[in-house]
């Protein structure tokens, strides 16, 4: 991330994933880094109906969504590490 500031250039973590018995928690544990640093983040893909946790997929009715939808609520209330400029002005 510093280098990143230091560039000036804007970072942003995006299409991760995982699978496996452990797949709710590995992906809370990554989002909880992304949240820490402050910086945006987007998984690989959600989806509804799913193969559940032997997919990188994140279906909406398996613990692996919980996890990214935890993880997208704490984003909101974290300050971030960088500024995107407003695109909408």
């Amino acid at each position: 991330m510093e280098r990143a500031k230091a560039a000036d250039k804007l970072t942003f973590f995006e299409e991760f994933g995982a699978s496996g018995d452990n797949k709710a928690q590995v992906l809370a544990d990554h989002i909880a880094v992304f949240n820490g640093l402050g910086v945006p983040w987007m998984p690989w893909q959600i989806s509804k109906p799913g193969n559940g946790a032997k997919d990188f997929e994140f279906w909406t009715d398996e613990a692996a969504y919980d996890a990214v939808k935890q993880g997208a609520l704490q984003a909101g209330k974290e300050e971030s590490a960088q500024q995107f400029p407003d695109q909408c002005a």
